[in-house]
């Protein structure tokens, strides 16, 4: 479990934060003072990803306790009573990850929720490109604060190498004025391979005005920063619009899983199926269609009620993730029927794989009102790569139908 360090006298304000982190997952140590702070950091330094600071504490001046999480390398976020603007820009000096005023519990709600943004950043990759160095190390050293990967461009033909070598690349920042390749050019070529919704783009000029923002906004960029910005303008920017990547991103894959199992869903089948079936119809893999029914499902909902029907539902859904290999597609159809399609697992091998997968679900059992009960399954499989999807489901389907009137718990292969 990730560890937050809260420097803060107050115990009421480590209660109000504790709740909220421990149900993101996350263990808080809180220190009362800045000589307990630095006691907790000389036995584990390493044990923190981020800090959470009070500027005024009772045995140091308000801007003491940053100074010393900063050498600590830790990122921190300062969470304070006053609102002061010439401690607010000494704050900034200090790399800290935000400035917040304590102001209820919305404000509370906002440091957790920074917290658990600076923990998602350090699996982000973000790009910047500048053909100043100055500038590029600038805004590389306010984004490494947030805890982002960071990579580097001088230029806009230099950028399209480093994405094409780092392609979970999230969030691109371009200069406009740049040679070889400048900011908008840069911009089309992202756009004609990546859409608005799986990367961002913020464009920066120290040149802006309304036009070159409206331009970077039609040639595909999502915003615009004018230089020079200042940094809490540049950490909204930023996180806003890789909060925006990742909402599109959650409301995607939530449209392709299955609400009860967790699995893919049927749009989630048939989205991943063309290009392997297209591989297997010119010889270049080798893919089976398995349809998996669950036998008599109608009598878990009878007797014991629809919730222990779902419950079975999710046991055989975990058994067939379990069992299937990270290349094969696993998905709930509906009802109490599921779909495995094997990718590249050679024909000799399908009938013990199929049939193993038949005996994993009947050796198991699924504890309901105290008892444990049996669950089996029929399948039907195809291994010919017919002429579209749907013909192999059909296929399979037609041998589900004779496992089923062959007395059930066996599986049927195509010839």
């Amino acid at each position: 479990m990730d560890r937050v360090l809260l420097v803060e006298d107050a115990k009421t304000v480590g209660r109000f934060l504790e709740k909220p982190l421990l149900e993101a997952g996350l263990e808080m140590v809180q220190a009362f003072s800045l000589a307990e702070s630095q006691q907790i950091l000389r036995e584990d330094v390493d044990g923190f990803f981020v800090a959470i600071l009070d500027l005024n504490l009772p045995d140091c001046k308000p801007l003491e306790v940053v100074e010393s999480i900063h050498r600590a390398g830790i990122p921190s976020i300062v969470f304070t009573g006053n609102f002061d603007e010439r401690i607010q820009d000494m704050v900034w000096s200090n790399d800290v990850v935000d400035y917040v005023v304590k102001s209820g519990r919305g404000s509370i709600g906002y440091v957790v929720d920074l917290v658990k943004r600076v923990r998602s950043n350090r699996k982000i990759e973000v790009l910047v490109v500048d053909d100043s160095m100055v500038a590029r190390r600038l805004i590389t050293r306010l984004l490494k604060i947030h805890q982002y990967i960071v990579h580097d461009a001088g230029n806009g033909v230099e950028a399209l190498e480093v994405l094409k070598a780092h392609p979970d690349i999230r969030l691109v920042i371009t200069d406009f004025n740049m040679p070889r390749m400048d900011g908008f050019d840069l911009t089309q070529e992202i756009r004609a391979q990546h859409d608005k919704r799986e990367m961002a783009i913020i464009g920066v000029s120290a040149q802006g005005d309304n036009r070159l923002s409206a331009h970077f906004l039609k040639n595909g960029a999502n915003d615009f920063i004018n230089k020079p910005f200042s940094t809490d303008e540049f950490y909204c920017r930023v996180t806003q619009n890789i909060e925006m990547i990742e909402y599109v991103r959650e409301i995607r894959d939530a449209s392709l899983k299955d609400y009860l199992t967790g699995l893919g869903n049927r749009r989630y089948f048939f989205e991943r199926c063309p290009e392997i079936c297209e591989r297997a119809k010119s010889g270049s893999a080798k893919i089976a269609i398995g349809m998996v029914d669950v036998d008599h499902f109608k009598r878990f909902n009878d007797t014991y009620g629809h919730d222990a029907g779902d419950v079975v539902l999710q046991h055989v859904a975990a058994l067939l993730e379990a069992h299937c290999a990270a290349d094969d597609i696993v998905a709930r159809f509906g009802g109490e029927e599921f779909c495995v399609l094997s990718n590249e697992r050679p024909v000799s091998e399908l009938v013990g794989f199929y049939d193993s997968l038949r005996s994993v679900i009947a050796n198991s059992h699924v504890l309901i009102e105290g008892e444990k009960l049996s669950v089996t399954v029929s399948i039907g499989v195809t291994t010919e790569p017919l002429d579209s999807i749907d013909e192999m489901l059909n296929a399979a389907d037609e041998r589900l139908y004779e496992a089923k009137n062959n007395g059930r718990n066996r599986i049927v292969l195509a010839s």
